[in-house]
């Protein structure tokens, strides 16, 4: 039987969530029109063995692949090669699904034809607050065209979009391995590929924010920051070899999502216990965007909410960098609180 939509989990020693996650998966009672790839990413907890029961007691619907470890980006990209569902949706380990909403979305997509599925999203904090993501703009169960989308739609994040299996695999792209910070890359590297857009609007995905072992946590975007830097080279590489590929509309929206994840990277080194040194990086990182990307480093300074702190640096000549980046390591804190 066909499968309609491929979830693939890059599971890297997550037996303490697995059972959350396969247990959202399950009540969603349409175990026959999905296929979970189970990818074990050389854990060393008992990530293997919690996913062979699962296989075991669901062969239909579940396959577990074990590989050594190669990161996030890795574990995507064998996903994608092994995917056998129409759709492909990515789940982080320690998420979850609203089943209700998961099996809507997966009715609603079993006879829609879209190279990309859109559908708002909760994200989960360790305090029990729940906040619904969405789309106000957009309207349920409609097909747009991707300039209508982009018209009214700046980013679509790594946890609120499907893809056709088939457009990944066309588009021969692969994801940084060995590296944090490549969601960027699956949601851009796909869009000169990407001409239609299926919106479902119900919040499928559970995003469990505040996690301290999150690559996202302020520590680890400190300990990471060179992976956000290949990340970065990444994303323009791309752009300057298949920008012939780009409509108008592609580009802005690329060239959008790029300016985010090079503001966010300004902002991890703001976060960097400050130094001589760190400023130093700071300003060859924003210097390296500008010579090889000037519509991108232009891009920082509009639509993104980091744009007023860096449009401060920059203006100061980044006299301002000492206490700019305390007041980002005060609100961060405050923020994780």
């Amino acid at each position: 039987m066909k499968k309609t939509l491929t979830v693939c989990v890059a599971a890297y020693n997550i037996e303490r969530y697995i059972d959350d996650l396969m247990k959202s998966l399950i009540a969603s009672g349409v175990m026959e029109d999905i296929e979970i790839l189970l990818i074990d990413d050389g854990s060393s907890d008992n990530t293997f063995e919690k996913a062979a029961d699962y296989q075991q007691r669901f062969p239909e619907t579940v396959r577990l692949i074990s590989k050594q470890n190669g990161g996030h980006g890795s574990a995507l990209n064998m996903g994608i090669r092994e995917a056998a569902g129409k759709y492909f949706r990515t789940l982080d380990g320690d998420d979850w699904v609203d089943p209700i909403n998961f099996a809507y979305l997966v009715r609603c997509i079993k006879n829609v034809d879209a190279d990309a599925v859109l559908s708002d999203i909760y994200s989960c904090r360790p305090n029990g607050k729940i906040q619904k993501e969405y789309f106000p703009a957009l309207e349920d169960d409609t097909l747009y065209t991707f300039d209508q989308l982009a018209s009214t739609v700046q980013w679509m994040s790594y946890h609120t979009i499907v893809f056709r299996t088939e457009l990944l695999r066309s588009a021969g792209f692969a994801l940084d391995e060995h590296c944090y910070y490549v969601d960027t890359e699956y949601v851009l590297f796909p869009i000169p590929f990407v001409h239609t857009v299926y919106y479902c609007k119900p919040p499928v995905y559970c995003y469990r924010q505040g996690r301290e072992a999150q690559s996202v946590s302020a520590k680890n975007r400190q300990k990471n920051i060179g992976n956000s830097v290949t990340v970065t080279r990444s994303l323009i590489r791309y752009y300057k070899k298949n920008k012939l590929l780009f409509s108008p509309a592609q580009k802005a929206f690329y060239l959008h999502g790029v300016s985010i994840h090079c503001s966010w990277h300004v902002m991890s080194l703001l976060l960097c216990p400050s130094s001589d040194r760190i400023k130093r990086k700071l300003i060859s990182y924003e210097s390296n965007v500008q010579k090889h990307w000037p519509e991108c480093y232009d891009e920082m300074t509009r639509n993104n909410r980091h744009a007023p702190v860096i449009k401060a640096l920059r203006k100061s000549g980044y006299a301002l960098y000492k206490p700019v980046s305390l007041a980002s390591r005060n609100l961060q804190y405050a923020f994780a609180k």
